[in-house]
């Protein structure tokens, strides 16, 4: 018994002193602290708002290291949602670049990760969606060592290969949930700010038709402009986080033809309804086209058997006939950029298709690479008149026309190995899990068809996906398969009847 008590009492004088030692450590490192920023402030003299930003970011960010992978996720996923294409509210430069906040949470994301591998607090999975996801990764690297075997500026290079970095994420975020379920808390959070964000869409674009005051602003929030149809002048409202209301979209029209019960698919034609409007008021025909075919998608998988294959065929056959005929009209030279009849916003964008054309056409095979520009006719609208000017272009707004300008022959063969292999790779595993659909399925038909629609269709016209915002979606898409995977192989997760409430 004493002897009992004697490990008892040396195993408990052990925790005191590691205690001790831990508190010891964390007095020195804030006294340590301390003393830095008083020295900077009083001795070096640096400007109060960065001792105040100084003060405050280091220990966030040391908070934030220390978090286990599926909050860190959450914060980095939330945050990612909420900022701008490309528009930052500061910029840090730092040795002749500029780097952005998006640009340090994606390395404090990394820095996470990281520190989680040291404590072990890694959920490790292994996928097929992980060799898809490092083809197309392998695609940036290779524009950019084109780009510097061409011999284009360093600085042009590193500019493109920026956004490609946030697709680092996609090997990261697989590894930070512990089972479905908690991945799932993560998208439930992300939908709550989701409708918050359609809230502020809401309210701004009411306000101007109250007060009959209009904004023309665009800034790290969004993009604010009036426009007009006929009679009526309008406010357009694209706040941070638009892309993710069709995403939603998707999801409640799946789940609208699953569910069984009338209670719910009343909730889920609303919520369908709520996000439908909000994707109105953005005033983007591409994310009205694209809702089109999340729609088609979504209602041709939930016909019956017999009918779906049919209807599938069909619909891949529109789908693919008004490829063919952009095609054609683009061949014949109806679609130029000299027929005025377009529209100017319609001509720019076939000002740069052109031009891309035309220089993929001088390296067909290699490509230009990262960094690589060409000249051509600036368009743009001034709302009372229509601008020229002479312009030079590095990237463009069609990203099948961006890759093949960048990557030739060899980039594209890169591009098409990992988009095909990523959809039907998905397809397998969402539609491929029984003859009929199941209610736990919804969730990840909704998905599905969304991030085909973003990347066939938004693509055309709007570099969504080359985006930090778009890479992350893409990076989340392929860490929710994977995990989807993983459940599934352990558990019928697709056979069984969810307890995911939304």
């Amino acid at each position: 018994m004493q002897s009992d008590i004697g490990s008892k009492n040396i195993s408990g004088r052990g925790l005191i002193n590691h205690i001790g030692i831990l508190y010891l450590i964390v007095f020195f490192f804030v006294l340590a602290y301390g003393l830095g920023i008083s020295a900077l402030l009083l001795i070096i003299k640096l400007p109060f708002t960065i001792i105040f930003s100084l003060g405050i970011a280091i220990p966030i960010a040391i908070l934030y290291l220390l978090l286990p992978l599926n909050y860190s996720a959450t914060i980095f996923l939330i945050f990612m949602m909420l900022s701008h294409y490309y528009l930052s509210p500061i910029i840090f430069p730092v040795a002749g670049m500029e780097l952005h906040p998006r640009e340090l949470m994606n390395l404090a994301f990394i820095s996470n990760f990281l520190v989680n591998v040291v404590f072990g607090r890694v959920y490790w999975r292994k996928s097929i969606f992980l060799i898809f996801a490092w083809l197309y990764f392998l695609f940036f690297i290779y524009c950019a060592v084109i780009g510097f075997l061409f011999g284009h500026h360093w600085q042009r290079v590193v500019a493109e290969i920026r956004f490609p970095l946030f697709f680092l994420s996609s090997f990261i975020l697989p590894h930070c949930w512990k089972d479905l379920e908690q991945l799932k808390l993560t998208l439930r959070v992300m939908l709550g700010v989701s409708l918050i964000v359609v809230l502020m869409s809401y309210a701004l674009f009411l306000y101007p038709l109250v007060t009959g005051r209009y904004f023309r602003v665009q800034n790290f929030l969004g993009e604010f402009l009036p426009y007009k149809v006929g009679p009526f002048r309008l406010q357009e409202v694209r706040f941070n986080g638009h892309m993710y209301f069709e995403l939603w979209y998707g999801i409640f029209l799946s789940s609208f033809f699953a569910k069984e019960k009338w209670r719910e698919k009343i909730k889920s034609l609303l919520l369908v309804i709520i996000f439908l409007f909000a994707i109105l008021i953005l005033k983007m025909n591409t994310a009205l086209v694209s809702v089109f075919m999340i729609s088609g998608i979504i209602i041709i998988a939930y016909l019956p058997s017999r009918l779906r294959l049919f209807f599938g065929l069909i619909f891949t056959f529109l789908i693919l006939s008004f490829f063919l005929t952009l095609a054609y009209l683009f061949y014949s030279e109806i679609l130029s950029w000299t027929n005025s009849r377009l529209g100017i916003s319609l001509q720019a964008r076939l000002v740069e298709v052109t031009g891309a054309l035309q220089n993929f056409m001088e390296s067909p095979l290699l490509g230009k690479g990262f960094g690589s520009m060409f000249v051509g006719l600036g368009l743009a609208s001034n709302f009372a008149r229509d601008l020229y000017a002479q312009a030079t272009f590095q990237t463009l707004h069609n990203l099948w026309f961006y890759w093949l300008f960048k990557g030739g022959i060899i980039g594209m063969i890169l591009i098409f190995s990992a988009f095909l292999g990523l959809f039907l790779k998905s397809a397998f595993l969402i539609f491929g899990k029984g003859e009929k659909l199941r209610e736990d399925a919804y969730y990840w038909i909704g998905w599905w068809s969304v991030w085909i629609s973003q990347i066939l269709i938004i693509s055309l016209a709007f570099p969504r996906i080359s985006y930090p915002i778009g890479q992350v979606f893409f990076a989340l898409s392929i860490a929710c398969f994977i995990v989807l995977e993983g459940e599934s192989e352990k558990t019928p997760v697709l056979d069984k009847p969810s307890n995911v409430r939304l």
